[in-house]
C-alpha cells in the first residue's frame, strides 16, 4: 500500500534523525481530507534545505546514510494521490511531516 510506504519512509527518516528524544505519529481526518503526520524531537534541517528537501538527491546533511530519494518518492505518491507534502522544522528543535489526502466516502 501506498500510504503505508510513506509513513514508513518518514517513520524511518524520524528514527535517523531523532538520536534521543521521541516520534510521534498521527492522523486527523478533516471535512474532505485526512492530514497526517510525523513528528520527531531530532537534530531537524537547517533553513536552507528545508526549500529542497522533497527534489532528488535532497539530503539532511552529507554525513548520514541515504541516497537522498526517499522524501522525492514520498511527495511523488503523495501527489499521484491527489494530496500535498510539507514540513515544518527547525534545526536542533526536530521536524514535523505533513501530507494529506483526499478523503473517499462510500
Amino acid at each position: 500500500n501506498r500510504i503505508i510506504q510513506i509513513i514508513s519512509n518518514l517513520l524511518s527518516n524520524a528514527t535517523k534523525f531523532t538520536p534521543k528524544g521521541e516520534i510521534h505519529f498521527g492522523y486527523r481526518e478533516k471535512e474532505d481530507f485526512v492530514e497526517f503526520y510525523v513528528k520527531d524531537s531530532g537534530i531537524g534541517i537547517p533553513a536552507e534545505r528545508v526549500a529542497t528537501i522533497f527534489r532528488r538527491f535532497g539530503k539532511v546533511n552529507d554525513f548520514v546514510q541515504g541516497t537522498g530519494l526517499g522524501l522525492t518518492l514520498c511527495r511523488m505518491l503523495v501527489e499521484k494521490m491527489g494530496g500535498r507534502i510539507w514540513l515544518r522544522s527547525q534545526e536542533a528543535q526536530g521536524s514535523r511531516f505533513y501530507f494529506t489526502l483526499p478523503l473517499i466516502r462510500q
